[in-house]
């Protein structure tokens, strides 16, 4: 069957917001901001190319890469999960911490900023048509994001992939999955962007909370670590939740607590004392 053919009975993974292999990710995560590489190169002070503190632990597995706008955060991640962030490539490697260093140190084979002499053919007639996938997105203000999943091996994370990409169309896997859909993408960032009516937000929201989820469920035989910055993210919601503490009450103070109630609550009793003040009030 023509690749064309095959890409064709795929479904898009950007039109697919809620999918069955979601819970085996991590959360979305910025691994290079719209501004990072170049304020890097101008050496601007405490900047570093691409989002070290965000990366996992090292282990094989799957990972996804995203766009999204750079005001993307953690608040909107835990509030929105993926229906922020288009996806668009799917990857493994046997040591996914090290991968993710190559795509925010150069973007390697989705950006031309990579050494032609270390791609493919393929690859390199793909640069050749344009400027890189990386910086097509910074320049358009948009951010690159990535989560994962664990795999036991890298055997198990290849088959998986495999398993994956006959389900999904994902725009940027040119090499296995068809045509690279660059201008697609692009499209359907213009109008993320610009959703504005309030019926287009609510068929949305619907679609993400109410929609089926795609694609096939995977398993997963590994575990990842999760940074200090992901446990500190979730702190304030934690003590929110437990800010309230039982206080322990002696029976001596509660009788004389709800005597003192008893006393505001209940009205004045008509004393001979206080009629003659009313009395002497009314006379003024």
């Amino acid at each position: 069957m023509p690749a064309a053919a095959v890409a064709a009975a795929r479904l898009k993974r950007e039109d697919c917001p809620r999918t069955k292999h979601d819970s085996l990710f991590s959360p979305w995560k910025v691994l290079v901001g719209p501004l990072d590489w170049e304020d890097h190169s101008a050496g601007k002070e405490g900047v570093q190319r691409y989002h070290t503190h965000n990366l996992p632990d090292n282990f094989p597995g799957l990972y996804e890469l995203g766009v999204a706008r750079s005001s993307y955060d953690g608040v909107r991640a835990r509030r929105n999960g993926s229906a922020v962030v288009v996806v668009v490539y799917l990857g493994q490697a046997d040591n996914v911490r090290t991968r993710l260093q190559q795509y925010g140190r150069t973007g390697s084979h989705l950006d031309i900023g990579n050494p032609l002499a270390a791609l493919g053919k393929a690859e390199i007639n793909m640069l050749a048509a344009g400027p890189g996938l990386f910086r097509e997105v910074f320049s358009r203000g948009y951010s690159v994001m990535f989560r994962c999943a664990p795999m036991g091996n890298k055997k198990e994370a290849e088959k998986t992939e495999g398993q994956l990409l006959r389900v999904f169309d994902y725009a940027w896997n040119k090499l296995q999955n068809g045509a690279c859909r660059r201008e697609e993408i692009l499209l359907k960032l213009e109008q993320r962007s610009h959703r504005t009516s309030l019926l287009s937000r609510v068929r949305h929201f619907k679609q993400k909370v109410f929609g089926d989820r795609a694609g096939i469920k995977i398993t997963s035989s590994g575990s990842f670590g999760i940074s200090s910055g992901s446990t500190e993210s979730m702190l304030p919601r934690v003590r929110t939740f437990v800010g309230f503490r039982p206080r322990s009450v002696n029976s001596c103070d509660s009788l004389n607590e709800a005597i003192d109630i008893h006393r505001k609550c209940t009205p004045q009793a008509n004393t001979p004392g206080s009629n003659q003040a009313h009395r002497k009030d009314w006379r003024i």
